[in-house]
């Protein structure tokens, strides 16, 4: 009977502990990226910090066509970025990141969509709606002037 208490009692801290503490799911094949992203703002002079803005990141399959990712904002002030399952799975890095970067706008930045193109008709920003709507050339020779455009809208 002594041991049956001290095992209740165990159990009860090892439930009880962390209860007030959110729960802050980051998927790990979405790590690098939502560090790399958080580096760039940094490196612009923006923090990121995940857990203050309780962020979750995920692989899911996403069943409306042409979508690789999404943001949703609760009314609670929580974030969820979703990356479709089977874009990540045959995407390239730069790809992945690009989608990812994209979301992150939204969620993080606020940014919405922008459309405009360069006089080759190249899309200006990775905040576009679709590659129909312009030539998407992010890649990594471009990569920085697209991150510099991402940041220097707050």
């Amino acid at each position: 009977m002594k041991y049956f208490f001290i095992l209740l009692i165990a159990l009860g801290f090892a439930t009880g502990c962390g209860e007030d503490e959110p729960e802050i799911a980051i998927d790990p094949a979405l790590q690098g990226i939502l560090n790399d992203f958080a580096e760039e703002a940094a490196s612009r002079g923006l923090l990121v910090d995940y857990e203050s803005l309780n962020l979750t990141a995920r692989l899911q399959t996403v069943t409306r066509a042409g979508v690789a990712g999404f943001c949703s904002s609760s009314e609670e002030g929580s974030r969820e970025i979703v990356v479709d399952r089977n874009f990540w799975n045959f995407a390239v890095p730069i790809q992945q990141e690009l989608v990812v970067f994209h979301e992150l706008g939204h969620c993080i930045l606020g940014r919405g969509h922008r459309d405009d193109l360069d006089d080759m008709g190249n899309c200006v920003s990775i905040m576009h709606t679709t590659a129909d709507n312009c030539l998407d050339s992010f890649n990594s020779m471009t990569r920085s002037q697209y991150l510099d455009e991402l940041f220097s809208e707050r």
